[in-house]
């Protein structure tokens, strides 16, 4: 044995070359290196904003702190890099590091579609995202090519040279077998012509876009909208249990509702028509009340209104997104409604300084998207108030129901007008110490109409708003009505008392009145026994009137009335379940041209009664030919049965001839094989002169030769 020197420093520790170490790195720091930091770590911290402005560097530091501002409500900003050009210009994107992946995916969501001004729009993606998509490795599924379909035109219907209306109905309604047919028609003088007809063309009800382009099917699966000459399949949505659908009014989109319930959650979808894409859905409440959103008059807006947190939430398109990002804040919001003709609309507000029912309470008018207050006005001691805006959007009526008094029994209505065509729009006030019953405006005018007190025995009066003057009544009428609408023409107003419901009973009075004259005057007086529900057509030319099955379950009929109440003729639908007409574009015809046609309306007079002569002529030949074809059947059987009787009365009289039974005994002579007509000698027959155009001759002569 070998014993070393305890002094000696030489030492060696090094491992042999072939040495394996059987511990390794990660078995003696394992928790230090797991929070080692990853270039993937720091690249999930970096989003990308697309379309910010190119501007140059003049220009620079200003929209940098604008930009940290805006991207710092997500989370902390570590630093951020503008790519430029050779020139100095930003390229119109810039990388943003946030402090931590959460606060990056958030700022991510929360800027796509971020409007910076009405020309930059942002779009946002995460850095580890741009190399998945310029990967050539990523897969991409071609779709499949989908052939155009053309529907035809949609609006092909108003071409029609004698300009009439068409109206849906759904008849032979059971709900029970669930079954119904559904029936599209033209209106026409003589009796309607039956365009398209299809049984279970819906489960429920149908429904006419606001330009009367397509025509919507409602089922349990969604909807599907139909249109074109021969109502073919458009596009169809699906969405399960809709209960409520509603259009843009430009026809652009469509809006369907689930509601709420204990089996599912409520939802609302709104989708874009021609591609049938969902633009974006949202979650319904059940303090939510249909409608669920209400669109300006153009479409580029549309707002719903929540009560419990006092905001008006006002959406865009095409871009879907809350304006500005932000709701608006109104304090004690009661209800809002968009004006028909402009971009603004008008709100009532109800004090929260106080919780007492007669607090101060002020109406507002706020203009969009600048949300520039255009007017307000403070009305004390309101139970609830109604807006009535004027077709063309000059006036908005808003009627406030105010307490009388101390002791706050009874009801005042006061109608207060606002005047949007005037400077600072003035209002003006109208005090109606009555029950208001029904509230419309003239359609062509600033006249409108009340109908005040009780359906036994109410009044109708009509008012008219007077520049710098104020309110003045015109006149005023009794009757009795629940319901009234205006001729979309004017002058005409039609009243009837409906039936609402099984325990309520009704004549089904309808009335027709001339507004034009001093005082207001029945022009007809009528009745339609179960009478459900009045409306005008679009043109203003007739006014329906029609039952409902599940209301009343005899007589389910339809009755079209000229304009001043003159029956035209009854239609008759078994179990009547709905009725609705078309409706139309607005007119493209000046108010210049029309009053030019008033003007020489003469000059246009024959052409439209040489119309009617030829529609009467073709009404003529068609029952002429129906009558003859059913007279030569009738020829026929009377024929057939001749022959058979005088068989059967020589058999018999062989048989029976001691009897002398003879042929007489089946009520007939039998001769030459003919039956007699029955008429007696001397008896006067009532004669039917059937008048039809064979041919027609036009002659045109100059207007100075005219007398």
């Amino acid at each position: 044995m070998t014993v070393g020197n305890d002094d000696s420093d030489d030492h060696e520790f090094s491992d042999p070359e072939d040495f394996v170490d059987p511990i390794n790195d990660q078995d003696l720091l394992g928790d230090l290196l797991n929070t080692r930091p990853t270039d993937n770590d720091v690249l999930n911290n970096i989003i990308v904003v697309d379309n910010i402005p190119q501007i140059g560097q003049e220009k620079f530091e200003k929209l940098k702190s604008i930009l940290i501002k805006t991207f710092s409500k997500f989370g902390q900003v570590v630093s951020t890099h503008f790519p430029k050009t050779q020139s100095n210009i930003l390229k119109g994107f810039v990388f943003v590091e946030f402090n931590t992946s959460e606060e990056a995916s958030k700022a991510c969501a929360g800027l796509v579609n971020f409007k910076l001004d009405p020309k930059h729009v942002f779009w946002t993606v995460k850095l580890t995202d741009i190399d998945k998509y310029c990967s050539d490795e990523t897969e991409i599924v071609i779709p499949e090519k989908q052939n155009f379909k053309d529907p035809g035109n949609l609006f092909g219907w108003l071409y029609d040279d004698q300009g009439r209306d068409q109206f849906a109905a759904v008849h032979n309604f059971d709900e029970q077998r669930q079954s119904n047919v559904v029936g599209i028609y033209q209106n026409n003088n003589a009796q309607p012509n039956l365009l398209k007809e299809r049984p279970n063309w819906t489960e429920t009800t149908v429904l006419w876009s606001p330009k009367g382009a397509y025509l919507t099917s409602i089922h349990s699966k969604g909807i599907v909208l139909w249109g074109g000459p021969n109502f073919e399949k458009i596009m169809r949505f699906s969405h399960i249990n809709v209960d409520f659908v509603d259009f843009s009014p430009c026809e652009t989109y469509v809006l369907t509702l689930r509601n709420p319930s204990l089996s599912h959650a409520g939802e609302c979808i709104i989708w874009e028509i021609l591609s049938g894409q969902m633009k974006r859905s949202f979650e319904v409440n059940l303090s939510d009340s249909w409608p669920i959103f209400k669109w300006s008059h153009d479409g580029k807006y549309f707002a719903r209104m929540q009560m419990a947190a006092d905001i008006i939430q006002v959406y865009e398109t095409p871009s879907f997104g809350l304006l500005n990002k932000q709701s608006m804040k109104v304090d004690g919001i009661q209800g809002f409604d968009w004006s028909p003709k402009a971009n603004y609309f008008i709100c009532s507000i109800k004090s929260s300084e106080t919780k007492d029912d007669n607090a101060p309470s002020r109406v507002h008018v706020f203009e969009i998207p600048s949300r520039e207050e255009l007017c307000n006005r403070s009305i004390y001691s309101v139970q609830r108030m109604h807006f009535y805006w004027h077709p063309t959007g000059d006036y908005c009526c808003v009627q406030s129901d105010v307490t009388k008094g101390k002791a706050k029994k009874g009801v005042n209505h006061y109608l207060h007008v606002f005047k949007f065509k005037s400077k600072n729009i003035p209002v003006d006030l109208q005090e109606i110490k009555d029950t208001i019953n029904k509230f419309i405006w003239d359609p062509i005018s600033a006249r409108f109409a009340v109908s005040l007190g009780d359906t036994a025995k109410c009044t109708v009066a009509m008012y008219e708003v007077q520049k710098d003057i104020g309110m003045r009544m015109l006149s005023s009428i009794d009757t009795q009505t629940n319901t009234m609408a205006w001729c979309p023409l004017g002058r005409y107003i039609s009243m009837a008392l409906i039936r609402s419901n099984k325990n309520t009973s009704s004549q089904g009075t309808v009335e027709f009145v001339d507004t034009n004259n001093d005082q207001l005057s029945f022009v007809t007086k009528t009745e339609h026994y179960g009478l459900y529900k009045m409306d005008w057509d679009p043109s203003g030319r007739y006014c329906a009137t029609y039952n409902n099955t599940q209301i009343s379950k005899h007589d389910n009929q339809v009755i079209l009335w000229t304009f001043h109440g003159r029956k035209l003729q009854t239609i008759h639908l078994d179990s009547l379940y709905q009725f609705t007409w078309r409706p139309r574009p607005p007119r493209l015809v000046t108010e210049a041209l029309r009053e030019d046609v008033k003007k020489n309306f003469k000059k246009y007079q024959s052409k439209f009664e040489q119309q009617d002569r030829m529609s009467q002529s073709r009404t003529s030949k068609e029952l002429l030919e129906k009558r003859r074809g059913l007279s030569s059947k009738f020829e026929e059987f009377m024929e057939k049965l001749s022959n058979k009787f005088s068989i059967i009365a020589a058999t018999e009289t062989k048989q029976e001839n001691n009897l002398g039974v003879s042929g007489a005994r089946w009520g007939v002579k039998v001769g030459g094989g003919k039956a007699e007509t029955g008429v007696k000698e001397g008896e006067e027959l009532e004669e039917e002169v059937i008048e039809y155009v064979i041919s027609q001759q036009v002659t045109i002569l100059d207007n100075a030769k005219q007398v």
